[in-house]
């Protein structure tokens, strides 16, 4: 960790809803911790959370495990999720 004079202390006031979904992301870091990564942008993106489905579904479909896996054909299924989360975004940004 670092040194305590690195930070600064502030106090800051959010809607209770906010707090209670930023604690829900938190998961098993701080909510601190949350609201700092959200803020230097180590968030995840909404393309990052469409490729995750993708690669869920992808992997339950192909009943994929790890060992029958090559480092070849990851890269070819990450690519394949990626793709699958652009074309999600497009047709997301085409409605109404």
């Amino acid at each position: 960790m670092a040194k305590q004079d690195d930070y600064v202390r502030v106090t800051v006031r959010i809607p209770a809803d906010i707090y209670a979904s930023v604690k829900d992301a938190a998961g098993e870091k701080s909510v601190n911790a949350e609201i700092v990564a959200r803020l230097s942008g180590q968030q995840r993106t909404l393309r990052d959370e469409f490729a995750m489905a993708a690669l869920t579904g992808i992997a339950d479909h192909f009943s994929l495990s790890e060992s029958a896996v090559t480092k070849a054909s990851q890269r070819v299924v990450a690519r394949l999720c990626f793709d699958y989360a652009d074309a999600m975004i497009e047709a997301r940004e085409a409605q109404p």
